[in-house]
């Protein structure tokens, strides 16, 4: 999950995240969003969606390193 938030620009440059929606990961979409329809705002929602879902992912792994 983490690595799919650091690979926006490889995906970008590459395909833009196409063929089609393919490659379309979130940080993509929020881009897309954002900048080729002009809807900062559902951009920046699905931004702050991929923020939180980190955070989940990187509490849970911060518990398996404590437990382990």
């Amino acid at each position: 999950v983490i690595w799919v938030a650091k690979c926006f620009p490889q995906i970008w440059v590459l395909s833009q995240g196409g063929p089609g929606d393919a490659t379309t990961t979130l940080p993509v979409y929020a881009f897309k969003i954002a900048r080729a329809l002009h809807r900062y705002d559902l951009g920046s929602a699905v931004a702050i969606l991929l923020v939180i879902l980190l955070a989940f992912a990187l509490i849970s792994n911060l518990r398996r390193m404590v437990r382990s």
